[in-house]
This record gives structure tokens, C-alpha cells and sequence, in this order.
């Protein structure tokens, strides 16, 4: 046999034999652990990664409601305001506080001030500032929090009484200092702890009338009243013995100032 035959017999034995490929068809009831990935739809963040632009322009419109509501610091609710589409609901003198709640009286001068106007549930007055939008920064946040988490232990009606009624009769009797406010300035102040305690009276007025009740004042010396006359004695004597010496007068024909005479 040829060298070169040989070669191509001694090749023929040495290669392998093919092998059919595996087939990668599923059973029923068995779970695939590797496959072809999936194509990824591109089409924008999720609404847990949306950025506040692609939620408010979703669909091609803008969409406002995102401001409509809330609490807001300044550079925030502007950048909510452009982001929305709405850069027109942004007003520069935001920065000093704004609220759409009306039960508040608060002025651009004022700064960071919401007073509660007389005549109105301070509990619902409360709700309305926090459901807003409110323009706020983080120190008058920080106290309607404090507030709002008194107004929870105390309860509304309790809370109303004390800062701030829509009954007219309840409500003449709050003083004015004590009406319910919001303001930056009471950030370091310790307005809580005096808020209680005014809560705290009023319990006791309630529950403990006696120790409301004041005490006897203690009966006034006897008025002197002066006689006419020059006499020393006559212009110190008191009413008591000058209706003494007017009985003395009636019955025995004489008094005091008479014997003093004789």
C-alpha cells in the first residue's frame, strides 16, 4: 500500500467521531438558570429612578400636581416649579415663606412667620399648612413638626381650646399671646415645654377648681373718717366711736367732746 494511503487510513482512525450537539429543550417543571437576555426596554427610568423632569413631563405633558401639595424649602419648590414645566407658579418672594392654607396671616416682611388668624380650628389650620404647598425653611419645618406631634398628644379639640378656636365664644377667651404661631424664631426656643405647661394648667383648672379659686383677702383696717373741726382727736377718730358718740349725744344729752370741755 502506497506511504501516502496509509497515511490517510492511519488519519481516518485517529480523528473522532462527531458528536451530536445537546439539545437545550426544557422539560416541564424544571426552572432555566442561564439563557438569552432579555431586550431591555429604553424607554426612561422607572417611577421608583424617575427624576422629578421625567415624571412631570411623562407622556410629553407637563404635570403640576407634584407642587400642589406639601412642604417645600424655597430652592426646592423652585426647582420642582421649573422641573414641572410651571416656572410660573414660582415667585422670588417665596423665599421669605408663603402658604396657600388660609387660615394663616403672614406677610413677605415678616420673613419666616405664619401667625393663625382668630376665628379658626388652630388642629385644622395645622393640617391645611402641612397639606400646602408651603414655602418654608428648615427651622419653621422643623417647629410646625413639633407642633403638629403636640397637636397629636394633646388631640384636636384640646389643642383648639387652648390655641385657637372657629368657636367665636372659645376663641375670645385665648390670649393673644398664647395663639398658635409658626416661626423660624422659635427654633431654639424651648416653646414646647411652656405650650404643656399652659395645657397643663388648664387641667388643673378642670380637674382641681379649689386650687383656681382664690383667696379670702384679708378684711380692710376700719376707715377713720375726720370730723369737722380743728380738734386732733376729732379728725382721728373712727366712724365706730363717732357713732358711739352720737348715741351718747341722743341718749344722755352730751359726748365725748363735751366731757373733754369740762
Amino acid at each position: 500500500m502506497p506511504a501516502k494511503d496509509r497515511a490517510e487510513d492511519e488519519h481516518e482512525l485517529r480523528a473522532p467521531a462527531a458528536v451530536a450537539p445537546e439539545s437545550h429543550e426544557l422539560g416541564a417543571g424544571q426552572i432555566q438558570s442561564e439563557g438569552e437576555v432579555p431586550a431591555v426596554h429604553r424607554g426612561g427610568g422607572t417611577p421608583a429612578t424617575a427624576t422629578a423632569s421625567q415624571l412631570a413631563f411623562e407622556g410629553g405633558k407637563s404635570d403640576s400636581s407634584s407642587i400642589d401639595h406639601g412642604v417645600f424649602q424655597p430652592e426646592e419648590y423652585k426647582h420642582a416649579c421649573e422641573a414641572a414645566g410651571q416656572d410660573a407658579k414660582w415667585k422670588e418672594m417665596y423665599r421669605n415663606g408663603h402658604t396657600k392654607a388660609d387660615a394663616w396671616s403672614h406677610s413677605p416682611k415678616t420673613g419666616m412667620k405664619f401667625d393663625l388668624k382668630k376665628g379658626h380650628s388652630a388642629s385644622e389650620a395645622l393640617k391645611a399648612w402641612f397639606r400646602g404647598p408651603t414655602i418654608a425653611d428648615f427651622r419653621t419645618i422643623a417647629v410646625a413638626e413639633q407642633l403638629d406631634e403636640l397637636r397629636d398628644d394633646l388631640g384636636d379639640s384640646k389643642f383648639d381650646e387652648l390655641f385657637g378656636s372657629e368657636n367665636a365664644a372659645q376663641d375670645k377667651l385665648i390670649p393673644g399671646g398664647q395663639r398658635l404661631q409658626i416661626s423660624a424664631a422659635m427654633y431654639t426656643t424651648p416653646f414646647i415645654d411652656q405650650m404643656k405647661a399652659v395645657a397643663n394648667r388648664d387641667d388643673d383648672k378642670i380637674n382641681r377648681p379649689d386650687a383656681e379659686t382664690p383667696r379670702a383677702a384679708t378684711p380692710p383696717s376700719e376707715e377713720k373718717k375726720a370730723r369737722p373741726g380743728k380738734n386732733a382727736q376729732a379728725k382721728h377718730d373712727s366712724k365706730h366711736d363717732q357713732d358711739n358718740d352720737l348715741a351718747n349725744k341722743q341718749e344722755l344729752g352730751f359726748g365725748r367732746e363735751d366731757l373733754q370741755r369740762a
